[in-house]
């Protein structure tokens, strides 16, 4: 389904490409999410478009980098029992985070909705709400730093995925033409 991806990139799967995704929405909707929660406690409420918007974006950027997770562990083989149990450790942090994120992305949701009823819930369960959202985001944060964490320790730590350089390749040299010159 996505051979037309791999064969445009020197990537062996395309995981690495999406989970910086979520890394990236998940802060930014936070940010976006505080602002507005204290712009919402000096009565200007507003930004919630782009406030929703970023946690589904992260909910579904989650979502494909589990998806490509677990294809990328499909095409592993022969590695030892050890770095197979890292990867289902860094696989059970990612799934909890993708449901972390989710359920925050959906109530962020019900609350931007109920927002723009026109008052049917009062002005304080409405901040209670999204105080509660931004609580929920800062645990999805947390599991996020987690899974990253362990997929790092993966690819720098037990080098799944990462192909050797020859000696001779790895040292950097000049362009032809171009000398080595101290400034």
């Amino acid at each position: 389904m996505i051979d037309w991806i791999l064969r445009a990139t020197e990537l062996p799967n395309i995981h690495p490409a999406l989970v910086h995704f979520p890394m990236a929405l998940l802060p930014v909707a936070i940010g976006f999410d505080l602002v507005g929660w204290v712009r919402a406690l000096r009565g200007r409420p507003g930004g919630d478009g782009a406030t929703v918007a970023l946690y589904v974006l992260a909910a579904l950027g989650a979502w494909a980098s589990v998806w490509a997770g677990e294809q990328a562990e499909e095409s592993l083989s022969g590695l030892p029992r050890s770095v197979h149990d890292l990867i289902h450790e860094h696989e059970e942090w990612a799934e909890r985070f993708l449901y972390t994120i989710a359920v925050v992305a959906l109530a962020r949701v019900a609350v931007a909705w109920w927002g723009r009823r026109g008052r049917p819930v009062s002005r304080g369960v409405l901040l209670g709400a999204r105080a509660a959202v931004l609580v929920g985001a800062l645990v999805a944060l947390r599991l996020l730093a987690g899974t990253a964490d362990r997929g790092g320790g993966l690819v720098f730590r037990a080098g799944v995925a990462v192909m050797a350089v020859p000696a001779e390749e790895a040292s950097p040299t000049a362009p032809e033409g171009e000398e080595d010159h101290e400034h």
